[in-house]
């Protein structure tokens, strides 16, 4: 701003009047920028104060008009000190602790609704364990500093990884009172969950929303991770020296503090899953779930792509390529299917090509209208390298008319050492060119192969030719083709019996069939009923799913994962024998006879039935349509 000096009228010369205004020269100075910055800080300051008064006033009035509840009300079996209350209100989204002196536990009103009662307790014993620390004490302390140094990046992200930190020790102390930490994790996702929908709704409705430390989702995985993570030892350092070196580290290294990369919640819905998989015998389920087929993923991720273009469209087809999960590459093929961009369908060829797509390619390489689209498939399955490659390149040989592919084909068998497709192909090719250039691929096989057993197989491959050409020349008359050498011998197939898990995941690692799949799943639906895990049906059961049950009542999705959360029957072991399986890659037909031994009203018993399961593929993945189950002595 411009300054304004006073000088008087003698010293400026004028006769009149006793003093004049003078506008000098517009110079900012430090003594003006000092003030103005001073009074930016005094702002924002004023603004969080009173932002946070307002919520403080919010709470506080919640408080009041809520309803005290007792432990007896919940469901609950803890204890609850005589110091603190509960109370329920139709205004928090998620548990809270509020208050100094009289400290109360909010809970949402209709918290019995979406919680079980081993969820509820494990909720507010994490509001217990805030008050055993005094956490609402020492949160004055966090409070302060964002309040002063509002404007510091350093200062947030430590006070964000301060109460990080405070509420990680909060469920170790929940974990080490006994909690199962499956349970505990899903308490932590529900609570999440509503308080994100109930922030929604305030912002909808011009209300103010309680502020929940929830909300991170970075903070959420890493909670979650910990209290999954079975192999940590949950000790409480109490020795104050321990933090001398990690203080140290933080504060040389606090410059290099920066986010990475943003946590989608389907990341997050993966991580979770993964973790989940490594709880209470999760061999079976971590190898069993990339044959599983995350429908709300795969729907987002095709619908992201086919709607948008740049950065998002990107993203997603990085998802699918780098996906484990088995409908990665169903949904690429859908992609295809119905998109009619030229650029997008030939990098979906490509990516077909990294996934090792050969049934999918070689139905593009056979019936592609494009053939520019059909040339690049063709090149693909050709470059491809899997165990079933050589039996789509024979698919291809029949179908296809053009010399110069089928000579790309013989060409790659060679490098392969097929002799068997090598052969298999020569049935079917009558011109002598590619006749000829067969035989020189198994003459280069007998010679210059780097696998001594292949080259002996090809040697013995010519001599036969040999000596069936020298018996055409004396009889003067042509002789049907050598047949192909006889597959090796393989000992009788027995599989493992369903009622070890740990076998079943080797047999799905070693040999992911889609019988094996079916297998590990019957086996994964019994385990998953003892540790009444629903997250394994949630995938596993179709939405349309109907079982009839042993008294010939239809039962939904729904009904059957209800029945699972049963508190008074606890199932103890079950075993599956008398297996049979019918069907192709597209549906099948499980036939077996379960035996379940459980526990009700304290009493052991036992029930033996007969079970029929419909199975089909649906995006890539197995679920269940339709289960009856009988009774049988």
């Amino acid at each position: 701003m411009p300054r304004l000096v006073f000088v008087p009228a003698a010293e400026a010369g004028l006769p009149a009047p006793p003093s004049k205004a003078v506008i000098a020269p517009k110079k900012l100075r430090l003594s003006q920028i000092l003030p103005a910055i001073f009074g930016l800080w005094l702002a924002g300051v004023f603004l969080i104060l009173f932002s946070n008064a307002r919520g403080y006033i919010r709470l506080r009035r919640d408080c009041r008009q809520a309803r005290p509840v007792t432990l007896e009300e919940l469901g609950s079996g803890l204890g609850l000190p005589s110091s603190i209350s509960l109370s329920l209100s139709p205004d928090i989204h998620s548990p809270v602790l509020f208050g100094i002196w009289n400290p109360v536990i909010l809970l949402p009103h209709d918290l019995a609704e979406w919680t079980t009662a081993e969820e509820r307790d494990a909720m507010i014993a994490h509001e217990l364990a805030h008050l055993a620390r005094r956490d609402h004490l020492t949160n004055l302390l966090p409070l302060v500093l964002n309040v002063i140094f509002f404007f510091h990046p350093l200062v947030r992200y430590a006070c964000r990884q301060f109460c990080l930190e405070r509420e990680m020790a909060c469920d170790d102390r929940v974990i080490n009172q006994g909690f199962d930490a499956a349970t505990y994790a899903e308490s932590l996702v529900k609570a999440a969950e509503r308080n994100i929908k109930g922030k929604l709704n305030d912002l909808a409705s011009n209300r103010l929303h309680q502020p929940a430390f929830l909300t991170s989702k970075q903070a959420l995985e890493r909670r979650i991770e910990m209290v999954l993570k079975t192999d940590r030892v949950r000790v409480l350092a109490r020795r104050w020296w321990y933090l001398i070196l990690p203080g140290a580290l933080i504060v040389a290294m606090a410059w290099l503090l920066v986010p990475d990369r943003h946590t989608t919640a389907q990341q997050l819905q993966k991580q979770l899953d993964d973790a989940a998989g490594s709880v209470k015998d999760g061999s079976l389920k971590g190898v069993l779930d990339r044959y599983l087929t995350d429908t709300t993923d795969y729907d987002n991720l095709v619908k992201t792509v086919l709607s948008t273009n740049g950065q998002l469209r990107e993203q997603a087809l990085r998802r699918l390529m780098e996906s484990e999960r088995e409908w990665a590459t169903a949904a690429l093929g859908e992609i295809y299917d119905k998109t009619r961009e030229l650029a997008l369908r030939s990098s979906l060829i490509d990516y077909l090509g990294q996934r090792r797509a050969s049934s999918k390619l070689l139905k593009l390489a056979t019936s592609e209208p494009n053939t520019q689209l059909r040339q690049q498939a063709t090149q693909r399955l050709l470059e491809m390298e899997s165990e079933d490659r050589s039996g789509a390149l024979i698919e291809l040989y029949a179908s296809v008319r053009e010399s110069a592919v089928r000579e790309s084909i013989i060409r790659s068998l060679g490098r392969r050492g097929d002799i068997r497709g090598l052969a298999l192909v020569g049935d079917l090719e009558d011109n002598p060119t590619l006749d000829q250039l067969n035989r020189q691929q198994l003459e280069w096989m007998a010679t210059s192969h780097e696998n001594a057993n292949t080259r002996r197989k090809a040697q013995e491959w010519l001599a036969m030719l040999q000596r069936q050409a020298l018996s055409n020349d004396r009889k003067g008359q042509d002789l049907p083709p050598p047949p192909p050498p006889p597959p090796p011998q393989r000992a009788a197939y027995s599989p493992p019996s369903l009622n070890d898990s740990a076998a079943v995941a080797k047999l799905l690692q070693e040999d992911p069939n889609d019988a094996n799949i079916v297998r590990a799943m019957l086996r994964e639906s019994g385990d998953a009923v003892i540790r009444r895990d629903t997250t394994f049906f949630e995938k596993a059961l179709a939405d349309d799913y109907q079982e009839i049950g042993i008294n010939g009542e239809i039962k939904s999705k729904g009904q059957v994962i209800a029945e699972i959360k049963h508190p008074q029957i606890k199932f103890t072991r079950i075993e599956i024998d008398d297996l049979r399986l019918k069907g192709d890659v597209n549906s099948m037909v499980a036939i077996y006879l379960g035996t379940a031994y459980y526990e009700e009203d304290g009493k052991e018993q036992m029930v033996r039935v007969r079970v029929t399961d419909n199975l089909i593929k649906r995006r890539g993945g197995w679920q269940w349509v339709g289960s009856h189950v009988s009774l049988t002595h």
